[in-house]
């Protein structure tokens, strides 16, 4: 991935971050496998 590539998917990320948090927590069973979850996408 590009520097430009990487730098806009991380202003969305950033952008959209309590969303993803939100639907991920409705997915996992708790807000630590969540952190661990965005961690690795981040």
């Amino acid at each position: 991935m590009n520097k430009e590539k990487e730098a806009g998917f991380m202003r969305m990320f950033v952008a959209h971050e309590p969303e993803l948090r939100a639907f991920l927590r409705t997915l996992l069973p708790s807000w630590e496998l969540v952190d661990d979850v965005l961690q690795d996408v981040a």
